[in-house]
């Protein structure tokens, strides 16, 4: 073990069922979803962090709406399709059906029932890796992180990061990718496929929007990443900060730049090294290259 591998500044975490997460988080929140019973038609919107979750969640509300226009960025985020994780289930209880909500929770904490739906998107872990470190740096007051991206990648290798080790995350939703429940999907066949993947998830959800092709032109248009971006600025703080006093404006944008590849403009040859050998050791029988379409 290098020194740099062995010396590092540590992300700040405490356990809650099992996974690392942030001690200013409300925890109790976290821990209601897991027992909390799906409605009939409830759709779960789930991912690893900086996965591409509060896209699809746009990409699904667009189909239950017809392609109207895209609602208000704080409309979204807090009340049409929240985060399950920070509102806990009773912040969803006042959604009508078919409630859209977000999650970052692996399988076996997720409340799974065949009466509900669940979309889980992933993204590979490089480009998710850079991702959450800039996630990491806008947020800083709720990250209590001013490490450097070296810093931050001993982190996410070693599964120091909110909702624990990436692999173990994705190896508990792809056993169940082929749930006749469960939709798995990967940013990078999103962002190359855009219509397709919107004409697959309408089947999925059971709505004849691929019939009609302005429609599909029309949700393809409004969840543009580009323009998803242009639109979406929200405060989160108030949400994340358990201590009323700590609760202050923190605008946010979630969508930073979506390129594949990007990834290579952080790592560095021994940081390639690694997450190589962790991805030939987690996920050996599994066809990555199509999975991600060639992005690492």
């Amino acid at each position: 073990m290098t020194e740099r591998e062995d010396e590092y500044e540590k992300i700040e975490t405490v356990d809650c069922l099992g996974l690392p997460m942030l001690p200013n988080m409300l925890l109790e929140h976290v821990k209601s979803v897991s027992t909390m019973t799906p409605r009939v038609g409830d759709i779960f919107v789930v991912s690893y962090p900086r996965s591409g979750t509060t896209w699809m969640s746009y990409i699904v509300w667009e189909i239950l709406h017809n392609g109207e226009p895209l609602p208000p960025a704080d409309d979204m985020i807090h009340r049409l399709a929240p985060f399950l994780d920070i509102v806990g289930a009773e912040g969803v209880e006042y959604l009508e059906s078919p409630r859209v909500m977000r999650i970052h929770l692996p399988y076996h904490l997720t409340p799974v029932s065949l009466k509900a739906k669940y979309i889980y998107v992933t993204r590979n872990p490089y480009d998710c890796c850079v991702s959450f470190y800039h996630f990491a740096q806008n947020l800083k007051p709720i990250y209590q992180f001013d490490g450097s991206f070296d810093d931050f990648f001993e982190n996410f290798y070693r599964g120091n990061v909110p909702y624990g080790n990436y692999f173990d995350h994705f190896l508990s939703w792809f056993e169940h990718r082929c749930d006749p429940n469960v939709f798995f999907v990967s940013y990078e066949d999103m962002k190359i496929n855009h219509e397709t993947v919107v004409c697959k998830v309408a089947d999925f959800l059971e709505t004849p929007v691929k019939h009609d092709e302005n429609l599909v032109r029309k949700i393809v248009e409004n969840t543009e990443f580009s323009n998803l971006k242009s639109a979406h600025k929200v405060n989160i703080s108030r949400f994340l900060l358990s201590g009323e006093s700590e609760k202050k404006e923190m605008p946010l944008n979630y969508f930073r730049k979506g390129e594949l590849g990007d990834w290579k403009n952080f790592f560095n040859k021994e940081q390639k090294r690694r997450l190589d050998e962790m991805v030939a050791q987690r996920l050996n029988a599994i066809d990555i290259t199509t999975l991600w379409h060639g992005a690492i």
